[in-house]
């Protein structure tokens, strides 16, 4: 039971992650800049700070969710 505890408990976590993740984005992607070419350089650098963090949290997560694999178990699994 721990185990399918500990399973959902890390797909609700990735789910959160990959929302906060889009709506990140979409602040980024749909925000008011005109013609400003620092506002659009910022707005290219920030998109793509939000991909690379996005990769970089949700492969944690995927190391962490191994890792829980590897070393928790249910009584009845042997």
């Amino acid at each position: 039971m721990k185990r399918k505890l500990g399973c959902a408990v890390f797909a609700f976590i990735g789910f959160l992650w990959i929302g906060f993740v889009a709506f990140d984005m979409f602040v980024h992607v749909y925000g008011d800049c005109f013609d400003e070419k620092l506002c659009i350089a910022y707005k290219q650098a920030a998109q793509g700070l939000v991909l690379w963090r996005g990769f970089a949290v949700g492969l944690l997560l995927c190391i962490a969710y191994a890792i829980y694999r590897q070393f928790f178990e249910d009584e009845d699994v042997q």
